[in-house]
């Protein structure tokens, strides 16, 4: 049996009304909602008492009492003999009632006063017979109670008598729109002897339907297939079941972008067999003229006034009012006297009555509802059109050759402009191949504009090979020199798709002939974004700065806000880029880019980078809500991508090694063709290769032949610069002057890689123009700030007579800048890079380094600073022991903290008098308690004051130099 999922709280309900005697437990709400399976769900969660179960049935609805003799006749057959005769003893009443256990057959007597008072004694042995059962609680349930013949909700009401005496508890499921009016009484009388437990089920939510869904299908939907699922299921269970068998075995879904079940575009859903069946069996109960309504009703597809169905079908009004009437008692459709329309009861009810019609009828219907809604005149221009335009076109679409072409094309290509701006590209494929269609046939239409059309459909669709076979044919039948805004939008639209397709020159190529043909034209167009958004993120920077430096005339100043934005952080002026994007990421202006990015979430993932450029995920946190919440709207989780590797590179540098392993199955789910081809993408999945200082693997990755080809030149570049400078070595390899790969996720490492190895090399301009580009990149408390510190102190150091010294208390500042920050993989480097550099000057002073670099190291698992700052150690003659040691004096902050905490002072009253976060107090303070080994502010104090030592000395120990 498939989970069950959904409805917790109404479960736990239902268990407890079942655990106790005396109670009555009412589960009811429309067929196939569930409450069947709630109940059997509620039983077998329980422990102990008896189950007495019994099912109505409609065929046995003249039977007496089938129900119960169904229940008690379960459990009398699982008894011994002996235990038959104690339950039965005395009860002959009962004999015609269970035939067949030994009990005397009344006698025959027609008088109807004898048979009231038969009818009574028999209630009143059932009741006894009740009372003998061995269970606390005898839970007596009856599913499908609408269905129970007289008798039974007679005996109900008797035995309710007993409720609050016996072990006896009462639970029953039916249809609250097939209750009768002696199910009703009884439900009064049952409500008024008991504690009732009464649960009304309605539609399940999107998370339950996700859940059945996920079951069947064995891959988790879309959000997509989720709400079309339970729009079409209208939430009830047993269709959303049905449904997603019927999607499973026609082979109706297949696996996203990001690995998530959708619907196969250009495809319908259908009606599952089984509800097709159930709803003919009702529909064969109507008259005719009700099943031409219902008909009307599944043509419509919405809810429709009784005189628009009169006009439709062609019967009188009078009759359509006395076919709703019958519908609406066989449940097949429902009124809304607030407004006088009527839908069908259920959308699948619907869908199988239209799909019951011949193709012709339906073709006359739809051309009907077409007369009627244009004399209406619907709404059908883009600004105002919605679903009165996408009604219409639908209508127009399943005519046939019933209606105008012309109009039905103009009509068409409106409501799928409205469906994609509605993130509707399923509903936006129908309509534009049906307007191709029409286009194709009757020549009402140009057809290059409309097979443009399509194509971006199909880009939304993420099926870009064909997006680009469609627009290229397009493009083909355009003569530029008489058509030359077409060529221009056409030319334009297959260069989003290419850059989709990871080919970058032949997008920026089609861009530029569409500026060549007419540069106003590709404005219009929107070409100058497209350029910006092409050249960033395939990495050409070259364009992406001419785009920012001479953005076209016309331009929306705030799509050339947005480039120059971007042209800033790809050239790590971040406070500009920062200045630029936050209005924009603010502005709320839903102005679309490309077709399909807000401009406001563009901005958010400038401002988003850059924060993670700088070592803080405060940003993120604030901006990826927006961010999530539009990738959920277009139902494109990759839109994340640059989030989730901003993530992935402070998780990183953290050492939240977990985290990088999620994000990086995060990024996998995109799939290979959309991620992998993105820059920035093998920069931050290869870093922690970089890291290791492994410049053999990064090649060797370079060249995997699984993946689309490398941006070797300059990602590879900056990957094996990051490694030579974690092992504190050049490579020559390494070309210092090739441009940096400046937008990826790791602008402020590059750079400070390039700038150490410049020194290495004796370059000391190319390394003061790094470590010039890294200060302009943010300030002295982030990542490029402290990366900058800590090249100028390789820098400082190649002069001979600087202070070794001053030198390590500037590269412990600068450590304990990093670790504010919680980047712990970073402080280690910091600190084992300056303490190697000091080592052969004055061992002492890179000793305390050393320590710290490897205690964080250790904890990290990083082989090679835990290596190389060990072998500092040795070579200043330092004995380190198995224990974790002190990593030095403390920082002059930190002697001050130290001090306040001894004198009594808070957190937040350090913090108010330092005039610093009380975050960074609780830094210096965790940084403080490992440098001493201890774990309290208790156990400092006492350090301080007790034994009186002096506070400049604190952190150092006897024993750690032999």
């Amino acid at each position: 049996m498939p989970m069950f999922v959904g409805r917790a709280h109404e479960l736990e309900l239902a268990q407890d009304g079942l655990r106790h005697a005396g109670r009555v437990v009412l589960i009811h709400g429309p067929g196939g909602i569930g409450k069947t399976r709630l109940l059997r769900e509620a039983l077998d969660g329980l422990e102990g008492g008896l189950t007495l179960h019994g099912r109505a049935n409609q065929l046995d609805a003249e039977l007496a009492f089938a129900p119960l003799i169904d229940a008690i006749t379960h459990h009398l057959d699982g008894c011994t003999p002996a235990g038959q005769l104690e339950l039965l003893e005395g009860l002959d009443d009962l004999g015609e009632l269970l035939p067949g256990y030994g009990l005397p057959a009344p006698p025959v007597d027609a008088q109807a006063d004898r048979d009231r008072i038969r009818r009574t004694r028999r209630l009143d042995a059932l009741r006894r017979l009740v009372s003998r059962l061995d269970g606390t609680p005898v839970r007596l349930v009856i599913d499908d109670a609408h269905w129970a013949d007289d008798s039974t909700l007679g005996a109900l009401a008797h035995l309710s008598r007993s409720l609050g005496d016996g072990p006896l508890t009462i639970a029953l499921t039916f249809r609250d729109a097939d209750a009768g009016p002696l199910l009703r009484t009884t439900l009064t009388t049952l409500r008024r002897a008991a504690r009732v437990v009464d649960l009304g089920l309605g539609p399940v939510d999107e998370d339950a339907v996700a859940a059945i869904l996920s079951t069947h299908l064995d891959a988790p939907p879309a959000p997509s297939l989720t709400q079309l699922v339970r729009d079409r299921a209208a939430g009830n269970t047993l269709a959303v079941t049905s449904l997603a068998r019927h999607l499973r075995d026609e082979g109706l879904v297949r696996p996203g972008v990001d690995g998530r079940l959708g619907l196969v575009p250009g495809t319908e859903p259908g009606v599952p067999a089984e509800i097709t069946d159930m709803l003919a069996a009702r529909r064969d109960r109507v008259s005719d003229p009700a099943g031409d309504v219902l008909g009307a009703l599944g043509a419509a597809d919405a809810p429709t006034t009784l005189d628009v169905l009169a006009e439709v079908t062609g019967h009188p009004l009078e009759v359509v009012e006395d076919a709703v009437d019958e519908l609406v008692a066989a449940a097949l459709a429902e009124e809304d006297g607030r407004n006088g329309t009527v839908a069908a009861a259920h959308p699948l009810i619907g869908e199988a009555a239209y799909e019951a019609l011949g193709e012709r009828r339906r073709a006359r219907l739809h051309a009907a509802f077409v007369a009627v809604l244009e004399r209406a005149g619907e709404v059908t221009d883009v600004p105002t059109g919605g679903k009165e335009l996408g009604r219409l076109a639908r209508h127009h679409r399943l005519a046939g050759r019933r209606t105008d072409p012309g109009r039905a094309i103009d009509v068409l290509g409106a409501a799928a402009v409205v469906a994609l701006r509605r993130y509707a590209p399923r509903e936006a494929l129908l309509h534009a191949q049906a307007a191709v269609d029409i286009a194709r046939r009757s020549a009402a239409r140009p057809l290059p504009p409309l097979l443009g059309q399509l194509g971006v459909v199909w880009r939304r669709l993420n099926e870009d090979e064909t997006a680009d076979a469609v627009i290229r044919s397009a493009i083909d039948m355009v003569d530029e020199d008489e058509q030359p805004e077409l060529a221009v939008e056409l030319l334009a639209q297959r260069a989003t798709v290419l850059y989709y397709m990871a080919r970058p020159e032949e997008s920026m190529a089609c861009l530029e002939r569409a500026t060549a043909i007419d540069p106003a034209g590709a404005v219009e167009a929107g070409v100058p974004w497209r350029k910006a958004h092409l050249a960033f993120s395939f990495g050409i920077s070259d364009a992406l700065q001419a785009v920012a430096a001479e953005v076209l005339d016309g331009t929306d100043p705030l799509v050339t806000d947005l480039i120059r934005a971007m042209a800033a952080q790809d050239r790590g002026d971040f406070d500009t880029a920062v200045e630029l994007a936050t209005p924009l990421a603010d502005s709320g202006e839903d102005t679309l880019l490309q077709g399909m990015l807000l401009l406001p979430l563009r901005a958010s993932m400038v401002l988003i980078q850059v924060s993670a450029f700088r070592g803080s995920s405060d940003t993120i946190r604030a901006r990826i809500a927006s961010v999530d919440a539009y990738a959920e709207a277009v139902q494109t989780p990759a839109v994340r991508w640059r989030v989730v590797l901003s993530q992935l590179l402070l998780a990183h540098l953290t050492g939240h090694d977990e985290t990088v392993e999620e994000h990086l199955r995060v990024l996998g789910s995109y799939g290979r063709a959309r991620a992998e081809t993105m820059r920035g993408y093998r920069a931050i999945t290869a870093l922690p290769l970089a890291w290791r200082g492994d410049s053999a693997a990064l090649v060797s990755r370079s060249d995997d032949p699984s993946l689309p080809p490398a941006d070797a030149d300059t990602c590879l570049n900056d990957l094996k610069a990051i490694a030579a400078a974690r092992r504190g070595e050049d490579d020559p390899s390494v070309d210092l002057r090739m441009a940096a790969h400046g937008h990826s996720v790791m602008p402020p490492l590059n750079r400070a890689a390039r700038a150490l190895l410049a020194v290495h090399r004796g370059d000391t301009g190319r390394a003061t123009e790094e470590i010039a580009r890294l200060r302009a990149m943010g300030g002295p408390d982030t990542v490029p700030g402290v990366l900058a510190d800590l090249a100028t102190i390789h820098l400082d150091a190649v002069h001979p007579d600087v202070d070794p010294a001053a030198l390590a208390a500037r590269g412990a500042d600068a450590a304990d800048r990093v670790a504010a920050l919680d980047l712990k993989r970073l402080e280690a480097w910091v600190a084992r890079a300056v303490a190697q550099l000091l080592v052969d000057r004055d061992a002492s002073a890179a000793v305390p380094l050393a320590h710290r670099a490897v205690d964080i190291a250790t904890d990290l698992g990083d082989r090679l600073d835990v290596d190389a700052a060990q072998a500092v150690l040795r070579a200043a003659g330092v004995r380190r022991s198995h224990h974790r040691r002190s990593a030095g004096p403390l920082t002059a902050r930190q002697q001050e903290i130290a001090q306040l905490v001894a004198e009594g002072l808070t957190n937040a009253d350090i913090a108010e008098r330092l005039f610093v976060s009380v975050r960074t107090v609780t830094t210096h303070l965790d940084h403080v308690y490992q440098r001493l080994g201890i774990s309290s502010r208790h156990a400092l104090a006492v350090r301080v004051r007790d034994h009186d030592l002096e506070v400049d000395r604190i952190g150092t120990t006897a024993d750690e130099v032999t």
